[in-house]
Parts: C-alpha cells; structure tokens; sequence
C-alpha cells in the first residue's frame, strides 16, 4: 500500500499507478470514487479532479501507459492523522476494482 505526504496547506496532485492491478490489456475506464474513510472528530480532505490518465506517465522505475494511472487532487487535512483513501473504478473488461492508499498529513 502507497504512502503519500503532503503538508496542510497544500493542494497536491497525486498519482495512483494501478498496472501491478490491471491485466496486461486492462485499462481504467472511469473513477467511480475517490475518498477518504472518516476519523471521528476529524475534518475530511478535499479530493478533486479524479481522472485516468491520457497519456504515458513517467516514474523512477519506468512508464505507465495510458489508462493505468488515477490521479486526484488533494486539500486540507489535519496535522497528525494518516488518512486512508479508497478509489473505486471500472476497467473496459467491466470489473469493479478499489485501489487504497494512506495519506500522513503533516507540518513538518
């Protein structure tokens, strides 16, 4: 499970790489869903924007291609907690699937 960091003050665009997930002819075609779990007395993120990506997306270890990444942005969080998101999505074979990540909100 991925482990993302962002401050409180910031709105970052993240990447969730799903190809590990998907068949090797498997592309994401839509983003059902993209939230955080609540944590009781805890303000919840801003999550826009969910969306597949259109074209390669380059990392450290290589490319994901096309339809094998959601991205999101995120917003607001309290100092302290480590958030868990579930994204929900549809691949062109019709299966349901859910990608989950934390996310650790700091001031540091």
């Amino acid at each position: 499970m991925d482990i993302l960091v962002k401050r409180t003050g910031e709105s970052t665009l993240y990447d969730v790489d799903c190809t590990l997930e998907l068949g090797a002819s498997e592309t994401i075609s839509s983003v059902t869903s993209v939230a955080n779990d609540p944590i009781s007395g805890v303000t919840d993120l801003t999550i826009t924007g969910k969306t597949v990506n259109t074209s390669t997306v380059d990392y450290d270890w290589g490319t994901a291609a096309i339809g094998k990444v959601i991205q999101f942005r995120v917003a607001g969080g309290v100092a302290g907690y480590v958030y868990t998101i579930r994204i929900v999505y549809v691949t062109n074979e019709s299966n349901i699937k859910e990608a989950v990540v934390r996310l650790n909100v700091t001031d540091e």
